[in-house]
């Protein structure tokens, strides 16, 4: 299925949404798959210059159409899960640069706290996580939603 450049996390969602009721999903995985969309989204734009690409596709579920898969990248920094063999939503996010997440193991525990907890979020909520830097710059955070 062929998206447009997504640049918002409103973009993302309603890309996600798309790919998931064309699909014939469970809408139980939505909420999650948006709050990884928007949580990845934002990352990009708010701490790596903007989103320069975006892929949402099934994987372990058959020949389901996707936005544009992307080419396989080397793996670096924090990852989970050994591969993305399970039935789930892979959503990629690219961006021009080389720094990678970093995870606060205390940020989903502290209530007083204002921001900073969106990517230890998407660590909790996901099957599989991979950051791979790109041969041109930047890298592509690939995060995998467990149906």
């Amino acid at each position: 299925m062929w998206v447009p450049l997504v640049r918002s996390a409103a973009q993302a969602r309603a890309a996600v949404s798309r790919l998931l009721r064309n699909a014939g999903t469970v809408t139980g995985v939505e909420v999650d798959a948006h709050l990884v969309a928007t949580e990845l989204v934002t990352n990009a734009n708010r701490h790596a210059g903007g989103v320069t690409g975006f892929s949402a596709r099934l994987e372990g579920a058959g020949p389901h159409a996707g936005t544009a898969p992307h080419p396989p990248a080397p793996a670096v920094g924090p990852a989970t899960g050994a591969g993305r063999s399970a039935r789930g939503l892979c959503i990629s996010v690219e961006d021009d640069d080389v720094r990678l997440p970093r995870a606060d193991t205390g940020a989903l525990e502290d209530m007083v706290r204002w921001g900073g907890r969106g990517w230890a979020l998407v660590l909790k909520l996901c099957a599989a996580v991979d950051v791979c830097l790109l041969p041109g710059g930047g890298k592509r955070i690939s995060a995998v939603i467990a149906f």
